[in-house]
């Protein structure tokens, strides 16, 4: 291109830049392939229960109060299998104020979740509350997968507790 005066050689190196630039624009705007993901939407709680400070390593917690007193729910998310499932039911008992239960008899203690997809036990039972000594009721429900065990409590007084099975377990099995 020395041959060629100036001008051309301007010319051609800037159609050269112009031809690169158009090739380089070309393949870095190709449309890129799009993943569209569906997250589910997040289960909710009954309107009367009221979202409340969680505690200790609660991902949520929930309030139900009515002229009988109070109840709380809340779930809890582990790594593993929490403990498993004879030492969370025997630290719930202990919130009961409640004698453990061996191997033995563990399975009277908890029973299997109807229709659930996962594999959700369930422990129901009264005694008095560990802090106050009144008299409480809790539904336990521990679900889990190879990698995170859910934990879901309703726990207060025996009527609240009674009114609110049935809406609590629907919730922990659709809950995440």
């Amino acid at each position: 291109m020395r041959d060629f005066p100036l001008t051309i050689r301007v010319w051609a190196n800037a159609c050269l830049v112009f031809v690169a630039g158009v090739l380089l624009f070309a393949t870095a705007c190709r449309p890129a392939s799009v993943n569209v993901y569906t997250i589910p939407r997040e289960t909710e709680p009954p309107e009367h229960w009221r979202l409340a400070a969680s505690v200790g390593p609660e991902k949520q917690r929930y309030l139900i109060r009515d002229q009988n007193g109070t109840a709380t729910v809340s779930l809890t998310v582990l790594a593993g299998d929490g403990g498993g499932v004879m030492e969370n039911v025997n630290r719930w008992r202990k919130q009961l104020n409640l004698e453990p239960v061996g191997q033995s008899n563990l399975v009277q203690a908890v029973e299997t979740l109807p229709a659930s997809d996962r594999n959700m036990r369930v422990m129901d039972a009264n005694g008095t509350d560990f802090r106050d000594g009144s008299a409480a009721r809790m539904v336990g429900v521990m679900a889990g997968d190879a990698t995170l065990t859910w934990f879901y409590k309703l726990m207060g007084d025996p009527v609240i507790v009674e009114r609110e099975r049935a809406a609590f377990l629907k919730l922990a099995a659709e809950w995440r």
